[in-house]
């Protein structure tokens, strides 16, 4: 599979790593992200899809819970995952030394790894999800 990255940051709580493409090595790294994820050492992850004014993921995440953020620069919008069994549940949840509201906390392991492959090969958010949209 080829995936448009220019850029991807992976930092676990045993080290980070950065590629600047995934060209050569896509295979291991989603192999190595989808290991972070299950084994909840993934802290923080910034990937950028696309070349000029694309399209970036940042996810921050703790043990079981992350919070995700895409923004596209081609149409000015954002994205915060919605977790509809939270539904305007403001609360503040620290995840890797930030605070998100609870409604935007994703807890499902899978769910975190689909986004992030359909970003990887689309730079899009994944549909089958809910999501927060805002303007830029």
């Amino acid at each position: 599979m080829k995936y448009d990255i220019h850029r991807l940051d992976i930092e676990t709580t045993k080290k980070g790593q950065i590629y600047d493409s995934l060209e050569d090595n896509a295979v291991k790294v989603v192999n190595y992200l989808k290991k972070s994820i299950q084994k909840e050492t993934l802290e923080c992850l910034n990937v950028y899809y696309g070349q000029g004014d694309g399209c970036y993921m940042m996810v921050y995440a703790e043990k079981s819970c992350s919070f995700i953020l895409i923004h596209d620069e081609r149409i000015k919008k954002s994205y915060n995952f919605s977790n509809k069994d939270y539904a305007n549940d403001e609360t503040e949840v620290e995840l890797a030394g930030y605070y998100f509201p609870q409604m935007c906390i994703c807890e499902n392991k899978d769910i975190l790894f689909d986004i992030i492959i359909h970003f990887f090969e689309t730079g899009k958010i994944n549909e089958k999800y809910e999501w927060f949209e805002f303007d830029e």
